[in-house]
């Protein structure tokens, strides 16, 4: 991972998900973490997404919540966080999307699709069971992106414009 090839909201959603594990004293940051982070994320562009998509994004979030307060916590001093394989694969699956989309930069629209993608994890049947496919999300982010590439580290500003 090439941390100057993510936005800026990409970025602080994977910071936001190491601060989550460790807040829950969990010992790895996994796919719920991320997941939460993305979902609550202040001004981003998945809550706007979800809610484009008639989901509540913070019934969602509970819960995720409810499935990380079930992992089980560590404590003690010499507790070392890490990441996940899983979160590792869903960033890789990120950059791959997003060269897909031959944007220039991983943002959190490619970070979501990598979670829609997943299968058998708690974050595919959260999304399964508040009625997220990943043919809707596609939908909805294409009516926001149109056909806008991602050429900088805050295309969210440019979304905002279209939006308005």
């Amino acid at each position: 991972m090439n941390p100057e090839q993510y936005t800026v909201k990409a970025h602080d959603a994977i910071q936001e998900a190491k601060d989550t594990a460790i807040r829950m004293g969990h010992a790895q940051v996994d796919g719920e973490h991320l997941h939460l982070a993305l979902v609550v994320q202040p001004d981003g562009l998945i809550p706007k997404l979800l809610s484009t998509l008639g989901q509540d994004p913070a019934a969602i979030a509970r819960d995720i919540e409810a499935e990380l307060a079930r992992q089980p916590k560590v404590s003690g001093g010499g507790a070392n966080l890490y990441a996940s394989r899983r979160l590792s694969e869903l960033l890789l699956a990120a950059e791959d999307e997003a060269g897909r989309m031959k944007d220039e930069y991983v943002g959190v629209e490619h970070l979501y699709i990598a979670l829609l993608k997943e299968r058998k994890t708690p974050s595919q049947a959260i999304l399964s069971r508040h009625g997220v496919t990943d043919e809707a999300f596609m939908a909805a982010l294409g009516k926001v992106r149109s056909n806008q590439r991602i050429t900088s580290q805050n295309p969210e500003d440019t979304y905002d414009t279209l939006q308005k």
